[in-house]
């Protein structure tokens, strides 16, 4: 599950207790249920940027603000700092993307800041879980789900239910990559 959200093949390896131990293999044109195929060019290069690049990193999302709260969660795993600049779009979304993504990722054990028009993401290579607020917004659903990938510790999501505004059976896939889910 840790690449689900990045757009190459994955290969889901056991994580402490909440993935299993079966390896999973999907193919990049499966995700396009979970980012739109028009997105995936623009978040293959930042992930290549993300995964590669030394010290600290600023990516302008002025026109990717869909793909800031998954970037953020792919940032948190680096041990540099992430900045995510010209990011006034994201006020106006389905939540204050910028208050929200800032939040699932500090609820979760990472460290993040912002500003009117940025976030700053400080690296601390793996979450400890969590409860994170969906702020009724799928994209902090979605992302705060692949986050649980990437933790130590469970994820609880309160208002999951939000995922149905644009991919309602999330969960079901994600149970089928070997995600591990309760509904509390």
């Amino acid at each position: 599950l840790q690449k689900l959200a990045f757009g190459d093949e994955i290969v889901v390896q056991s994580n402490k207790d909440n993935i299993p131990s079966n390896a999973i293999s999907i193919m990049q044109s499966d995700l396009e249920l979970y980012i739109p195929f028009e997105d995936l060019v623009d978040i293959a290069a930042e992930k290549e940027r993300l995964e590669n690049e030394k010290g600290k990193i600023t990516i302008d999302v002025s026109d990717i603000p869909d793909l800031v709260p998954i970037l953020a969660v792919k940032a948190s795993t680096r041990k540099d700092t992430t900045e995510f600049i010209n990011a006034e779009r994201l006020k106006i979304k389905e939540s204050d993307r910028i208050l929200s993504t800032v939040t699932m990722i500090n609820s979760l054990g990472g460290k993040a800041e912002g500003t009117d028009n940025s976030i700053k993401i400080y690296g601390v290579g793996a979450f400890k879980g969590g409860k994170v607020s969906a702020f009724n917004d799928h994209r902090i659903v979605m992302s705060a789900a692949i986050a649980a990938a990437y933790s130590e510790g469970n994820v609880i999501i309160d208002g999951a239910e939000a995922v149905n505004k644009s991919y309602p059976h999330f969960f079901e896939d994600y149970k089928k990559l070997g995600g591990i889910l309760n509904v509390l």
